[in-house]
């Protein structure tokens, strides 16, 4: 599966309601790609939210999250 990539709030909603639908089946992956912590951060807490409102134990579901956040240049020197 292509990682998908959170850019924007529109994005962010598609991605939980992505998760979501997948967390509901056996053995699902999901890859999320982030510009920062924070949006990661935004995330994780309106995923959790969500699966507390569609009373989803994803534990026995095996669903795997993979998160990678872009990589700052501010740690490079010229």
């Amino acid at each position: 599966m292509p990682t998908r990539f959170v850019e924007s709030e529109h994005d962010m909603d598609s991605v939980v309601k992505e998760a979501i639908n997948l967390v509901k089946l056996t053995n699902s992956t999901l890859d999320v790609g982030f510009h920062n912590k924070q949006m990661v951060k935004i995330f994780l807490d309106n995923f959790h939210e969500a699966i507390s409102e569609n009373q989803i134990e994803p534990g026995p579901k095996n669903f795997m999250l993979n998160i990678m956040i872009k990589e700052s240049n501010e740690h490079e020197q010229d």
